[in-house]
């Protein structure tokens, strides 16, 4: 493959993305799929808790009832 990344694309990976193999093969799928961004997860709760919200947002997820489903602490 290793086609350019399309123009507008910023890969942007993230301090803690070493692996050269990888960051290339996310370029070679964004120049396959022709994403409108790239978004590098980082697996902390913060991001999880604006995933969730995002699709609540988008009504593919329901919030559940906090009394009945408190968050864990």
């Amino acid at each position: 493959m290793n086609a350019p990344v399309p123009q507008g694309i910023g890969l942007n990976a993230p301090s803690f993305v070493k692996n050269a193999k990888l960051i290339a093969w996310v370029a070679d799928m964004a120049a396959l799929c022709k994403p409108a961004a790239v978004h590098w997860c980082d697996g902390s709760e913060a991001e999880y808790q604006q995933l969730c919200q995002v699709l609540v947002n988008a009504g593919t997820f329901k919030k559940l009832n906090p009394a009945k489903r408190p968050t864990p602490s």
